[in-house]
């Protein structure tokens, strides 16, 4: 009987020992996944939290003012969001409070933020606003008060006729005459209604200019400045 009882024992604490290990492995596991390799130097706080919002793939809400000239320590190894956001604010006067799953909200110790203290608010995703004055040249013309047109390289090829005055034609505000009278010529009004095959003046911009010969197509940007 002792024999028998001494085999089923050892049977049983064979069984039951990989289960203990496989929950501890399952723990360990937990743990290093909240761990997160940090390359952080020592930098401006600003920077070095979104160095972390990169890492970490976390959401941070705060006043850009409470970063202005703090400085931040280098991070460098494998730590938790806590260890790291501890370490980036311990000298700064500021501190921290988790918003959601993945979302951090900072503000000056002791201030009560009541965007975020508010029942029933939504914290919103990070919001980039930029600006410019770039606008493409074909929208030019849609987006001045003066009379403009804009003749696209495209619809040069296409319609490129016998002649380069044959390109302005269909423009609005231009007149563009056979340009027979010379090789390679050009013969055209814009916004003028005389001169055009008359004499060796042309009206660019309603203003005379002498007669120009041999432009293939081409231009100068600068005829209808004052």
């Amino acid at each position: 009987m002792r024999v028998k009882w001494l085999k089923a024992f050892l049977v049983a604490t064979t069984a039951i020992m990989p289960l203990v290990a496989i929950g501890e492995g399952y723990a360990v596991a937990q743990t290093a996944q909240n761990r997160v390799p940090y390359h952080i130097p020592a930098q401006s706080l600003a920077s070095s939290l979104s160095a972390f919002a990169r890492a970490s793939n976390y959401k941070i809400a705060y006043a850009t003012s409470l970063t202005l000239g703090k400085m931040a320590p280098a991070i460098e190894g494998n730590y938790t969001a806590e260890d790291v956001l501890e370490r980036l604010l311990s000298a700064s006067g500021l501190s921290y409070r988790f918003t959601g799953e993945k979302s951090v909200s900072i503000a000056a110790i002791g201030q009560q933020d009541a965007a975020f203290q508010a029942e029933g608010t939504t914290l919103l995703d990070t919001i980039t606003v930029t600006g410019g004055q770039g606008i493409a040249a074909a929208d030019a013309p849609y987006s001045t008060a003066a009379p403009t047109a804009y003749i696209s390289e495209q619809t040069i090829d296409r319609f490129r006729g016998s002649s380069p005055a044959d390109i302005f034609r269909g423009t609005a505000g231009v007149m563009s005459a056979e340009a027979r009278n010379g090789a390679g010529s050009i013969d055209v009004n814009i916004r003028g209604m005389q001169g055009m095959g008359a004499s060796n003046h042309h009206r660019w911009c309603g203003k005379r200019h002498q007669y120009l010969s041999g432009l293939s197509g081409h231009i100068q940007s600068n005829l209808c400045r004052s």
